[in-house]
């Protein structure tokens, strides 16, 4: 609102003048009248517009726009208001094939470059509506927006870049605990609240049991070390760990489901 005042006060003060000129004791007759009256109507519409774009757009109801992509902007103005899922990690984790198998839409494994909202209807009596965020695992202050904008965080983790390799990669490992860190010290930065639930996805289950057993044990002291860090702070009351496949319709059940009892429950899990 104070934007649209804002704007409008040079064309205000432009009629202004204008109407100044016009009743001027120097000037007289139907010129100046035409002057004073322009420069009115001018001040008095520039008003008007600038009031009417003032006024906040009308909300739109979540039942119209479930399975939709909307503006981060947008979010404000959806009655009711969604819960905000942020699903954030390094790049080829996994996150948007999450986003999809939650959503029910089919992957073109697409890399995404972009920040995007999809309302998503969880299937509750009644039902449960939150937002999934995205975006580009290679732009980390895209990522740093979604845990600043989410009430549930779900931070992918994975062994290795590939598709179809079973071997963990330490090399992989460090851009995680990078990154890790780099939210963690961003949460500390900004003083963000504290979020209703944080879950450390270890996506690509399918393929890292099948790895060797040290391979394994290596994989999973890191996510156990990881885990810890989380815990120290007061970023959730509610942080957890789980194995995971977007592979693996069962997982993608489990996940859900945690996701509702999250939500419903106010980020606390029934166990």
């Amino acid at each position: 609102m104070i934007e649209e005042f804002n704007t409008v006060s040079g064309v205000v003060t432009a009629a202004s003048a204008l109407f100044a000129v016009g009743t001027w004791s120097l000037m007289s007759g139907t010129y100046a009248t035409f002057l004073a009256s322009g420069g009115a109507v001018i001040a008095v519409v520039a008003v008007i517009s600038a009031g009417y774009r003032s006024f906040p757009a009308p909300l739109r109801q979540i039942e119209d726009i479930v399975g939709k992509m909307v503006d981060l902007r947008d979010l404000s103005n959806i009655h009711p208001t969604p819960s905000i899922l942020a699903i954030v990690g390094v790049s080829m984790s996994g996150k948007t094939t999450l986003r999809n198998c939650l959503a029910h839409v089919i992957s073109d494994q697409a890399r995404t470059q972009t920040v995007t909202a999809q309302i998503l209807a969880l299937q509750t009596a009644p039902p449960t509506f939150i937002a999934l965020l995205d975006g580009g695992g290679e732009r980390y202050a895209q990522q740093f927006d979604l845990v600043a904008k989410c009430d549930h965080l779900c931070i992918v983790i994975d062994h290795n870049t590939s598709s179809d390799e079973a071997g963990v990669l330490q090399e992989r490992l460090d851009q995680h605990a990078e990154f890790l860190k780099q939210v963690r010290h961003f949460f500390d930065q900004k003083e963000l609240p504290s979020k209703k639930s944080i879950q450390l996805l270890v996506n690509k289950k399918d393929l890292w049991k099948l790895a060797e057993k040290s391979d394994i044990k290596i994989l999973d002291q890191f996510c156990e070390r990881e885990l810890g860090y989380w815990k120290q702070g007061l970023k959730s009351n509610n942080i957890t760990m789980q194995h995971h496949s977007n592979e693996e319709p069962a997982d993608i059940a489990r996940f859900t489901k945690y996701l509702k009892e999250c939500v419903i429950s106010g980020g606390i899990p029934h166990e």
